[in-house]
């Protein structure tokens, strides 16, 4: 095998590596800043369910602040305007915290999305994001496989994958949060979020990071049912699922170019590894590993005091 065809692959497995050591460091930084501050409130160990709460509870206060502050500058304004605008702000903000965190961390994701839509739409961007944010297997460049998980052609594209997105957010997150809480009885390590986790596990999807998203909530829970756009039924998420399966592999040997068959293929192979096979038992290793390190850090800290 020629170092041409390595070099993709050689790619992506160290980059999923440093997404999975920066993202369980940054767990873990996080778990250990929420767990002493509610062991400070409560004087007891915390579990995930309880720093989970305390930083829903901290995204409100957030808000809330920065909408008195908001009050305090629109007493200068005319009173009319300042009412409208108070109204939107409660109104957008209320709809943000309702969302929770996985539909938060969905949307996010989406506005970037757009961001990177916006920009093809620009004909002088247009050679630059032709040659940084499509993937071509034969181009020799590795780095679009990362790019082009955030880069979508068309407007129904983006609207399709947006929509799925924040749909399906919620209950992978649900599922990596349950897989944490199976490992967290075994080892103790406890998390204030799975966020990083599911960040880690998007982006390591590479261009079929959706599929594997979708995959992974089937596998979790096989008694949800879907709707598919402009059809009113409810199907079976198995179904869906399989029946999306078939049409890529029908796509694939027939040629097909209308949809990137062989990137949702390999999103649906990683999702079904993941968390059929996997479990997060890689995840798990990481957050030991980041945990440990932490532990060291701090020990030496104290050492230095």
């Amino acid at each position: 095998m020629r170092i041409r065809e390595l070099r993709p692959m050689l790619f992506c497995g160290t980059f999923a590596l440093a997404t999975y050591v920066v993202c369980s460091s940054q767990t873990e930084a996080e778990t250990f800043a929420t767990a002493t501050a509610l062991h400070q409130q409560t004087g007891r160990i915390p579990s995930s369910a309880d720093m989970w709460m305390l930083r829903e509870r901290a995204e409100f206060q957030k808000w809330s602040k920065q909408g008195a502050a908001l009050s305090e500058k629109l007493k200068q304004w005319p009173k009319l305007v300042a009412y409208h605008v108070g109204n939107v702000y409660v109104i957008a903000i209320n709809s943000w915290l309702r969302a929770g965190e996985s539909k938060r961390t969905a949307l996010k994701i989406v506005a970037l999305n757009t961001l990177i839509f916006a920009a093809w739409k620009l004909p002088r961007l247009k050679p630059f994001m032709m040659t940084h944010f499509t993937h071509y297997a034969l181009s020799g460049k590795s780095y679009t496989m990362l790019t082009s998980v955030f880069s979508h052609a068309t407007f129904w594209h983006l609207a399709f994958n947006s929509i799925a997105l924040v749909s399906f957010a919620p209950s992978a997150f649900r599922a990596l949060f349950d897989m944490k809480r199976v490992h967290a009885e075994e080892t103790g390590i406890q998390e204030c979020s799975p966020i990083y986790h599911f960040l880690a596990f998007y982006i390591s999807g590479a261009s079929g990071a959706l599929y594997a998203m979708v995959m992974g909530v089937a596998l979790c829970f096989p008694n949800t049912s879907v709707n598919i756009m402009l059809v009113p039924i409810d199907i079976p998420i198995g179904v869906a699922v399989t029946g999306t399966v078939i049409l890529d592999v029908v796509g694939l040997l027939r040629g097909w170019r209308t949809f990137d068959h062989v990137a949702h293929l390999g999103g649906a192979a990683f999702g079904l590894f993941y968390f059929w096979w996997d479990e997060g038992r890689i995840w798990e290793y990481f957050r030991k590993a980041a945990q440990a390190a932490w532990a060291e850090q701090e020990e030496a800290n104290a050492k230095k005091a």
